[in-house]
């Protein structure tokens, strides 16, 4: 184990229904490449900062909220038991 992690600081293991594993897939496959697409294209050609409001606008209307819930949700039911 490595020395400055401690147990309660690794995240646990969280259980999703079918349902929500399959948006999930479907949130990811949105997200995932456009993060890879615009983080070359950063890297290649800056103006992160130029960009950075229409990124997370982006990520809003790919699912990403939707995402963080169905993870949080997972989450706290898993704290719950």
């Amino acid at each position: 184990m490595v020395p400055d992690i401690k147990a309660e600081n690794i995240y646990p293991r969280v259980f999703f229904s079918i349902e929500e594993l399959d948006r999930l897939s479907a949130i990811e496959a949105d997200i995932n490449p456009y993060v890879l697409r615009k983080r070359s294209e950063w890297i290649q050609n800056g103006k992160v900062e130029e960009e950075w409001a229409g990124f997370l606008k982006e990520l809003d209307r790919l699912g990403l909220q939707e995402w963080l819930k169905i993870k949080q949700d997972g989450y706290d039911r898993n704290v719950k038991k």
